[in-house]
């Protein structure tokens, strides 16, 4: 007789789903709290007309607000994973083709960070991740809550808050690289100036 897998296909999704859906939370609330910052964000990527700024960032936010819903009440379908992956999809469209047009950084704006630019080719590989994350979410037709024990809850909160942290650690790397690249720059600076 085969053992069954640790962790299913059903409860990975299921993971994915609680994941996706406080990353959305976070994400759709801080557009909101920050209602204009974010709009000025989309704004300055050139990308779209102005008279479509408001209806394409109220859509964003709104198709946030929605998965996140969806995703954390377990409602979700195979749609929800597609509807996730499209959204990603554009982010990351989006932001390949502020990068093709020179933009090396920008403001994100998607957690309420509004005061550091980061690197686009960071936040591109972020939206990739975060796409490598839903991906069970595209392998089963529904998202379920799944009969566990404790052992099994307690190992998804490990693993979500393992994910989380990671994240963070990834976000605080990031920052200690701009700031040894700014500290590297100054010296030359320094050092041309001396010449």
């Amino acid at each position: 007789m085969q053992n069954a897998p640790f962790v299913s296909i059903n409860e990975l999704a299921w993971i994915s789903s609680l994941f996706m859906g406080a990353v959305f939370v976070v994400s759709s609330g801080a557009k909101l709290r920050h209602w204009h910052r974010f709009r000025d964000t989309i704004a300055s990527m050139e990308l779209i007309p102005a008279v479509m700024l408001r209806p394409v960032v109220a859509c964003i936010v709104a198709a946030e607000v929605l998965l996140a819903l969806n995703l954390l009440t377990a409602t979700g379908t195979r749609i929800t994973g597609v509807l996730v992956f499209t959204l990603l999809g554009v982010f990351i469209l989006t932001l390949t083709a502020s990068r093709l047009r020179g933009n090396k950084r920008l403001v994100c704006g998607c957690f309420a960070d509004f005061e550091h630019k980061q690197s686009v080719a960071y936040l591109i590989t972020r939206n990739v991740l975060l796409c490598a994350t839903a991906l069970p979410l595209l392998l089963v037709s529904e998202i379920y809550v799944p009969a566990w024990g404790m052992f099994e809850w307690t190992l998804a909160i490990c693993t979500i808050a393992g994910v989380a942290l990671a994240w963070q650690g990834l976000v605080e790397i990031g920052q200690i690289v701009r700031l040894h690249n700014a500290e590297a720059t100054a010296i030359d600076a320094e050092l041309q100036a001396m010449v």
